[in-house]
C-alpha cells in the first residue's frame, strides 16, 4: 500500500470534516451545512463507503480528503498530504540526500528571514534611528497596533546592520544573499539589502516571513517601494500581500478584493475589511487567480482610477480567462451544469473616486469603501464604459471600433444567454444590428480568441465514484498518463456523443485530480511556467510520481490498445467514470432534498431531473448494441 492510500484509509472522512461543520445522518450518507460558503439549508453531502463530499449549493465544490484539505487551508496537494499524513501517523517517502539537502537549505533561509522580520520590528518599535519611520506611519494614521498586527518595521542605515546582526545569530554571508537580506559586490564583499527603509514583511500562506516590501522614507531616495530579489523562497509573481491574514475573511465573504499597495492591506483589515490583499506590485496574473479561487467565489478589483489601474483591470480580463484551472459550475434554470471562467462568473470592478486610493477611502470614510465594494459592477460592465471612452459612438467608423473592441469578449463568454444580453447591449450602444454583430462575434470564436470574460473550460458537475483499484477512473487516468495524446481522442469521443471534455473534476480523488492536471499540461504542450509542481509530469512530488509509476505500470501490463478499439475503449472508461459519479451525485441530491420546503429546492429539483435524463443517456450510450460489441472494451476497463 502507498502512502497515499494509508493516509486515505486511516483518515475518517466523517471526523475530519465533522470538525469543522455539524453532520447529521441522512440514510447512507451524511448531510450538514457547507463549510465552504455561508447557508442556512444543508446542502453539503458526505459519502462516507467513498470518503467524498460534495457541495449542492453556491461553491459547488467536491472532491475527497484531500481536496477538502486543500481547500479549507488553501494548501498544494504535497502539502494537504504532509498534513493529513502526520494527523494520521503515516511516515511519507524519504526524499533523496538531494531532496534533503534542498529542505535543509530552505530551512535555515526560512529562519533567516524570520530573524530579519523580528529585527527590523524590534528596530522600529525601539531603535532611535527609526523616528523617521515612526513619523511617516503617524502621518499616515497608523498607531502601534497595525504595526504590531502586520510585523511592520525598520531596516537601519548604513551598510552592515542587518548582515551584522543576523551574522551574529548564526547565518552565513552565503545564507543571507540567497535570502535577499544582503547582496555581493562587484569588488568583493556584501553590503545590506535595505537600508532606513519602512519594513513590510512578506509572508506565505501560512504565515511564514520568504520577502519584505521596503518604503523609502526619503523624497530623493528610489525605488520608492523595493521588493527583495527573486529567490528559492520568494516569487513576487505569485505570492500576495496579506493573505495569511485573509483567508479566513475571504472565504466566509466568498468575496476576495484586490488592490496595489502594502498600507491599502494594512489599513483595510485595522478598519475591519479583512477580506483584502494586494498584488507586489504587479499586475493580476493566472497564479493570482488561481492562488484566490481556492477561497472565494468573487473577486473584486479595487485599483487605483487612474489609467494605470484602469489598463490592469483590463489586462486583467486576459489573465482571468487564460486560468483554465478556475472554473466554476453555475446551474441554469433548465438543471443543465454550465462551467465558467473567473472572469465570467467572479470579476468585478470597484471604481474608485478619481485621486484615491483605498487607504485614503477606507481611512476618511469606511462606509463608502463597503459601498464601493457591495456595489462592485461585473468587469463586462467596466469594459464597456472603459473601452468606449475615448469614442464618439455618433460616428460610423467610432461605432465599428467599439465593435471590433468589445466583440472578442463576447466571442467568449461562456453562457449563451448572457453573451446574446451583452450583445443586445452592445447593439444598443452603438445601433448595429445585433446580427451583425453576431456574425463578427461568431468569427473572433472560431478564430480561437482567448479574450473572453467566460472562455468555456468544459467539464461536467461533480466526480466519479472510486471504486476499488480497477475501477473506470484510475484505469483512464493510467491509459493518459502512459500516452497524454490520446487526452484529445478521450475529448473527440465525447463530443462525438454530447459529453463535454475530460476535466480535473471528472476525478473525486485528490491525487488523480492532480495527475489529470498533469496530463492537460503536457498533452497542450509545455505546461506555464508557474504551474504547481504536482500539476507538472515533468517535476512531480516523489509521492505523486510514484503514484503515477504505479497507474502506468498496471495498464501497460495489459494488452495493448490497437488503433481499431483505443477509441471506443477510452471513450466507454470515460462514460462509465461519469455515470458512477452521476449515480452518486443523485444520491447526495435525494439526501438534501429530503428536507426543506419544496421552494427551496427547485433548482436542485431542476438539476436532478436533468442529471437523471443525463444518466439515461449514458446507459443507452453504453449498453446499446453497438458498444456490447465491444467485448474487448469492457474487459479492459473491468
Amino acid at each position: 500500500m502507498s502512502a497515499i492510500d494509508e493516509v486515505r484509509e486511516r483518515t475518517d472522512v466523517l471526523e475530519l470534516i465533522g470538525r469543522d461543520t455539524q453532520l447529521r445522518k441522512a440514510g447512507r450518507l451524511y448531510k450538514g451545512l457547507c463549510p465552504f460558503h455561508e447557508e442556512r439549508e444543508p446542502s453539503f453531502v458526505v459519502y462516507p463507503d467513498s470518503g467524498r463530499w460534495q457541495c449542492f449549493g453556491a461553491c459547488a465544490a467536491s472532491g475527497d480528503v484531500f481536496e477538502y484539505v486543500k481547500r479549507r487551508d488553501g494548501l498544494s496537494f504535497p502539502e494537504a498530504l504532509a498534513t493529513l499524513a502526520a494527523r494520521a501517523g503515516v511516515q511519507l517517502e524519504a526524499p533523496s540526500p538531494e531532496a534533503e539537502a534542498r529542505k535543509a537549505r530552505r530551512d535555515r533561509l526560512r529562519a533567516a528571514l524570520a530573524h530579519a522580520a523580528e529585527f527590523y520590528h524590534r528596530s522600529l518599535l525601539r531603535a532611535p534611528g527609526a523616528e523617521a519611520a515612526r513619523a511617516y506611519l503617524r502621518s499616515r494614521r497608523f498607531d502601534r497596533e497595525a504595526a504590531l498586527a502586520f510585523g511592520l518595521g525598520w531596516s537601519p542605515g548604513g551598510r552592515s546592520a542587518t548582515g551584522d546582526a543576523l551574522r551574529a545569530a548564526g547565518f552565513s554571508n552565503d545564507e543571507l544573499v540567497a535570502a535577499g537580506l544582503l547582496y555581493a559586490r562587484e569588488g568583493g564583499g556584501v553590503v545590506d539589502n535595505f537600508r532606513d527603509r519602512l519594513m513590510f514583511p512578506i509572508r506565505d500562506a501560512q504565515g511564514r516571513p520568504v520577502g519584505f516590501g521596503a518604503r523609502a522614507l526619503r523624497p530623493e531616495e528610489q525605488p520608492k517601494y523595493k521588493n527583495s530579489p527573486q529567490s528559492e523562497l520568494f516569487d513576487k509573481s505569485s505570492l500576495l500581500y496579506g493573505l495569511d491574514r485573509a483567508r479566513p475573511a475571504i472565504r466566509a465573504a466568498q468575496r476576495a478584493v484586490l488592490v496595489e499597495g502594502y498600507t491599502d492591506v494594512v489599513r483595510a483589515h485595522m478598519a475591519g475589511f479583512a477580506n483584502v490583499v494586494a498584488s507586489l506590485g504587479t499586475a493580476l496574473n493566472e497564479s493570482h487567480v488561481r492562488t484566490l479561487r481556492r477561497h472565494a467565489a468573487d473577486i473584486v478589483l479595487a485599483l487605483d482610477a487612474d489609467a494605470a489601474g484602469q489598463a490592469a483591470t483590463v489586462r486583467a480580463l486576459d489573465v482571468a480567462a487564460a486560468a483554465d484551472a478556475t472554473v466554476a459550475p453555475v446551474p441554469t434554470a433548465r438543471g443543465w451544469v454550465r462551467y465558467e471562467s473567473v472572469a465570467d462568473a467572479a470579476l468585478y470592478v470597484a471604481t474608485l473616486p478619481p485621486g484615491l486610493d483605498p487607504d485614503d477611502v477606507i481611512r476618511d470614510d469606511p462606509g463608502l469603501w463597503e459601498a464601493l465594494i457591495r456595489d462592485a459592477q461585473p468587469i463586462m460592465a467596466f469594459l464597456f464604459a472603459a473601452l468606449t471612452r475615448d469614442l464618439d459612438l455618433s460616428r460610423p467608423q467610432d461605432k465599428a471600433r467599439a465593435v471590433d473592441r468589445l466583440a472578442p469578449y463576447l466571442a467568449g463568454m461562456g453562457d449563451p444567454v448572457a453573451r446574446a444580453a451583452w450583445r443586445a447591449e452592445l447593439a444598443q450602444l452603438t445601433g448595429i444590428d445585433e446580427r451583425s454583430i453576431a456574425a463578427r462575434d461568431g468569427r473572433r470564436a472560431q478564430s480561437g480568441s482567448r479574450h473572453g470574460l467566460g472562455h468555456r473550460t468544459d467539464g461536467p458537475e461533480g466526480a466519479p465514484e472510486r471504486m476499488g483499484r480497477r475501477d473506470a477512473a484510475s484505469w483512464l487516468l493510467g491509459q493518459l498518463l502512459l500516452e497524454p495524446r490520446r487526452l484529445a481522442v478521450v475529448n473527440a469521443c465525447l463530443r462525438g456523443c454530447g459529453q463535454p471534455d475530460l476535466s480535473a473534476e471528472d476525478w473525486s480523488d485528490g491525487v488523480e485530480r492532480s495527475l489529470f492536471q498533469g496530463v492537460r499540461h503536457a498533452a497542450l504542450g509545455a505546461p506555464p511556467p508557474d504551474a504547481p509542481s504536482e500539476q507538472r509530469l515533468d517535476r512531480l512530488p516523489p509521492e505523486l510520481a510514484t503514484h503515477a509509476g504505479w497507474l502506468r505500470e498496471r495498464v501497460a501490463q495489459e494488452p495493448a490498445l490497437d488503433g481499431g478499439h483505443e477509441a471506443s475503449a477510452l471513450e466507454t472508461a470515460a462514460l462509465r467514470m461519469r455515470e458512477a459519479r452521476t449515480r452518486q451525485t443523485l444520491a447526495g441530491m435525494r439526501a438534501v432534498l429530503g428536507d426543506g420546503p419544496p421552494e427551496e429546492h427547485a433548482a436542485l429539483q431542476a438539476r436532478r431531473q436533468r442529471l437523471t435524463a443525463d444518466l439515461s443517456a449514458l446507459n443507452r450510450r453504453l449498453y446499446s448494441p453497438i458498444a456490447r460489441d465491444y467485448g474487448r472494451t469492457d474487459a479492459a476497463v473491468g
